[in-house]
């Protein structure tokens, strides 16, 4: 079967937060994203890939469509053409996390990018796989912004493209490490670790978390990408608090299972 969890932190730092947009203009911004469409050209097409790929679940659980049209914790409207590669119980989970002045940050670029980021304030993501990093920041609705940041040159040849294995930091340490450009401590509502390294990145992000911030960890499985110990690592410094079970998917994720994290930060790293 698969998982999802919810995990509750222990302690964390201070805060500090950007100075807010006027809405009236990044009301209008986002409608007009919403009506773009070159924006909704790909997305039909992203939505069709995923509904009739010869491989079922090959780019994405069928089952997450359709997928919500309103953010639950502020009502506002979501162009929901394509749908989030989650199941309808990830989704919720995730978007229960999201208010209007959240602030979240990303590892791991694609259709989760563009449809849960119209719920938030603020939205950064980092992603590794540098053409799909440029298709997504053509994409990207004005609240988010997405950042490329490749592999270490030297791993690039043994990695591949996009790569199939997750890695760690001695491969992606620019990527983990992208975290601390945000410039300010304690100031991420939200976290989503769906790219690479995923163990790595839960702890390089504690410096920027709350006891009351929340970070997911999507497709935490046991034989995926090298194993889950990699993974594991995240339990020194998170405690599990919730999991939603879903079921297996039929192409490219183990048969062990994906589990879907939603964690509390706990103390400051130090390393």
């Amino acid at each position: 079967g698969v998982s999802n969890v919810f995990a509750r932190s222990r302690e964390a730092a201070k805060t500090t937060g950007a100075k807010p947009k006027k809405k009236q203009s990044v009301f209008a911004a986002m409608e007009a994203w919403r009506n773009d469409e070159k924006v909704l050209d790909w997305k039909r097409k992203r939505r069709d890939e995923i509904l009739h790929a010869p491989i079922p679940d090959q780019f994405g659980p069928p089952e997450a469509f359709p997928c919500a049209s309103k953010c639950p914790n502020s009502n506002r409207p979501m162009e929901n053409t394509v749908c989030p590669m989650m199941h309808p119980e990830e989704q919720e989970l995730l978007l229960s996390a999201l208010g209007p002045e959240s602030v979240v940050f990303e590892w791991g670029s694609g259709t989760s990018t563009l449809y849960y980021s119209q719920c938030v304030k603020n939205w950064t993501s980092i992603e590794h796989e540098s053409e799909w990093c440029h298709l997504m920041q053509s994409l990207a609705p004005p609240n988010a912004r997405i950042i490329c940041v490749p592999i270490e040159e030297w791993a690039k040849a043994e990695f591949g493209s996009p790569g199939t294995w997750d890695g760690s930091i001695k491969e992606f340490k620019t990527y983990v490490e992208a975290v601390h450009g945000i410039g300010c401590q304690g100031c991420l509502d939200v976290v989503l670790i769906d790219g690479r390294a995923r163990g790595d990145c839960s702890i390089e992000v504690l410096p920027h978390i709350r006891p009351d911030s929340k970070v997911f960890i999507h497709d935490w499985m046991k034989a995926r990408f090298g194993g889950r110990e990699n993974y594991d690592k995240s339990l020194d410094y998170y405690d599990i608090e919730k999991v939603v079970h879903v079921p297996a998917a039929a192409a490219w994720r183990s048969p062990s299972g994906l589990v879907f994290h939603l964690l509390h930060a706990t103390q400051h790293h130090s390393s």
